[in-house]
């Protein structure tokens, strides 16, 4: 396979220097729960792979495609495969014939001396075989090739420059190979089908069909449910009536949420506050009540329709402790260290990449500051068909992220995790639990 820049990058097949059987010291656990497989998928194997591994793996998807080179084609010095009527072996010529471009749901690749010459195209050439938010899981040995000798920053950043989100690195130093990297194949379309859904609901239009009042308008339904999906996942946000109803109509009647921050807060008069994904501005307004006139809240959101109605609402309600800015949770329009206090409700499953927003919310905080946020995540992969589904992501559902990795690209970040409680959001997938949590993390 050739890599957008031309430069052919090989595939690693099938090492034989791990004998059958062999005890790997946790690699594989770390590696199985990292991949998140489920029944439905297909995986790649290349590289130094392990008869524990391959059983494992196996006993998971419906297919593992196990990389061999030629000396090893005929069986010998293989992991045992016998019994394993869901294994196909495949020599590196095959790779494009058997293995096309987003066909995997994950990759699983050991990194040697064979494929270090040009990391960021090895990884490259990994990631186009994944199917849209397919994971890649890359291991190390504990002597990194002197190519791949960076740090823990610039191998993520190398995933990232591959097209992968929500990456990770870990190092695990009691593991024979300690390195080991993480990423997720963007899925194209979500943000632009997550900006269309909510510019329809600021504009007063249902955001599941083109007709009718908004089914995300109650307090008690707010991110439309992914029917099609054969979800039961409900959303609450937890507002008391008193607290909502002295609000501008314009902001009170449009909760999204999928539960209530500002509770956990415990915001103090003059306070800097910021709300990412602030909507129509309920969050923004209830913070501006506690924080009073020596305090400031901002409201960040992406869609122009959102801010209009927030502008319009925070006029109506004289509040001049407020302000309103049109960007990315990704990339945030602010400065360093400029706030005391962030909070964001039910949106950070909405973005395309995490721990990217993780980044920016530590940027922008103070020392000692604190991220107070109320999010969807799930307790494990979700079924194919909804990870696949882009339209699927304004269901505030096909964008969550298992519970376990949320807090691992929290942390990556810098946050110290605080506490985390169950939320009142929640319901199934499929086979899939789907619920809110309420996290307080803090900035060191």
């Amino acid at each position: 396979m050739t890599t957008e820049n031309h430069i052919d990058v090989e595939i690693n097949p099938v090492n034989s220097s791990v004998p059958v059987g062999e005890n790997t010291d946790g690699l594989v656990d770390v590696i199985i729960r990292k991949a998140y497989l489920r029944p439905e998928y297909a995986v790649l194997l290349s590289g130094e792979v392990s008869g524990e591994l391959l059983r494992a793996a196996a006993a998971r998807v419906y297919k593992v495609y196990l990389m061999v080179d030629h000396g090893e084609s005929s069986g010998k010095g293989l992991p045992e495969i016998s019994g394993l009527t869901n294994v196909e072996t495949l020599l590196p010529a095959e790779i494009e014939e058997q293995i096309p471009e987003e066909s995997m749901d994950a990759v699983i690749a050991a990194v040697s001396a064979g494929n270090s010459a040009a990391p960021l195209n090895f990884i490259k050439t990994l990631s186009a075989l994944l199917r849209p938010a397919g994971r890649l899981v890359l291991h190390f040995p504990a002597s990194i090739p002197a190519s791949w000798k960076q740090d823990e920053n610039q191998l993520r950043t190398m995933l990232q420059k591959a097209g992968l989100v929500n990456t990770l690195v870990l190092n695990e130093p009691l593991l024979k190979y300690p390195w080991i990297g993480i990423g997720a194949k963007n899925v194209e379309g979500a943000r632009s089908n997550v900006r269309k859904r909510y510019q329809s609901l600021a504009e007063g239009s249902s955001c599941c069909d083109d007709t009718g009042p908004s089914c995300c308008g109650s307090p008690s339904n707010c991110c439309c449910s992914a029917d099609e999906m054969d979800s039961t996942v409900s959303f609450n946000t937890g507002y008391a009536i008193e607290d909502i109803q002295p609000l501008p109509e314009e902001s009170a009647n449009l909760t999204l949420g999928c539960g209530n921050p500002i509770a956990r807060a415990n915001l103090q008069p003059g306070e800097h506050v910021l709300d990412i994904g602030s909507g129509a501005g309920i969050d923004v307004f209830l913070a501006a009540r506690v924080v009073g006139e020596k305090g400031w809240v901002v409201g960040v959101d992406m869609t122009p329709a959102m801010l209009e109605r927030a502008r319009l609402a925070a006029s109506k309600g004289k509040f001049t402790n407020v302000e309103f800015k049109q960007g990315h949770a990704e990339s945030l329009p602010l400065e360093n260290n400029t706030f005391d206090v962030v909070i964001s409700n039910c949106v950070i499953n909405l973005c395309e990449d995490k721990g990217r927003v993780f980044g920016e919310i530590f940027r922008v905080l103070r020392s000692g500051g604190r991220m107070v946020i109320s999010d969807i995540v799930t307790d494990g992969d979700l079924p194919l068909e909804a990870r696949l589904e882009a339209a699927g992501w304004a269901a505030c559902i096909s964008g969550a992220l298992p519970h376990a990795e949320y807090l691992d690209l929290m942390r990556q970040a810098g946050f110290v995790v605080a506490d985390t409680q169950l939320g009142i959001s929640g319901g199934t997938l499929g086979d899939t639990r789907v619920y809110s949590l309420e996290i307080t993390a803090v900035k060191p």
